[in-house]
């Protein structure tokens, strides 16, 4: 989970529904974006991290005990 800036025209507007509701912007909900985090420390802290190849969570190929979850996933 993390943060992300995107530059905007001084005029824009966050779209709403009819109901004048926000409408998020990225897919899926804050809970779900936070379960999934919490699944990728869980992970993390048992020694192993996502493999973009495989898409899977295997074990660390390099020493990561040089920086946090956090700093990996943000």
């Amino acid at each position: 989970m993390g943060r992300e800036v995107r530059k905007v025209s001084a005029d824009w507007k966050h779209p709403v529904n009819g109901a004048g509701d926000l409408i998020p912007l990225f897919n899926g909900s804050f809970k779900e974006a936070e379960e999934e985090w919490e699944q990728g420390w869980h992970h993390w802290s048992e020694g192993r991290s996502y493999s973009w190849k495989t898409k899977e969570w295997d074990q660390h190929v390099e020493d990561t005990s040089i920086f946090a979850y956090v700093d990996y996933c943000g």
